[in-house]
């Protein structure tokens, strides 16, 4: 997985807003505090099609579901809103783009992936993706 700068996940530095202006602070978390756009290439190693949100379905597409954790393990979010792009096959590699939220907090988190069919559940195994900073 890597940013739209082609940097993988452990070289993520998020640049945090001033907490002396915590009205501004709102309003900027809204829109990137914490969130980078990523691309990942994802291998179907299973027996069924992934499909992606583009082919109209409301259940069953496919999205890559990353889970933070803090350095002691503690999960601290989970959301998969990085989407399948197009269909792939059984046996085929392809994209999924979207938004990673990490954390708005100072610290280092660690991140892993794992694809899931919406409405049906996880497939596959979770995967270690790396470590972010947040400054």
């Amino acid at each position: 997985m890597h940013d739209s700068n082609g940097s993988p996940v452990d070289d993520f530095r998020l640049k945090l807003t001033a907490k002396s202006r915590p009205h501004m602070d709102q309003v900027w978390a809204q829109f990137n505090d914490g969130r980078k756009f990523v691309h990942a290439r994802i291998r179907n190693d299973g027996d069924v099609p992934l499909y992606g949100v583009q082919t109209g379905l409301q259940w069953g597409f496919a999205a890559v579901v990353h889970k933070v954790f803090s350095e002691e393990g503690e999960v601290l979010y989970e959301n998969g809103t990085v989407f399948v792009l197009g269909v792939i096959q059984p046996g085929e590699t392809g994209d999924a783009m979207g938004t990673m939220e990490i954390r708005r907090y100072k610290g280092r988190y660690l991140v892993e992936g794992r694809v899931a069919i919406n409405g049906l559940g996880y497939c596959g195994t979770a995967a270690p993706l790396g470590v972010v900073e947040a400054d």
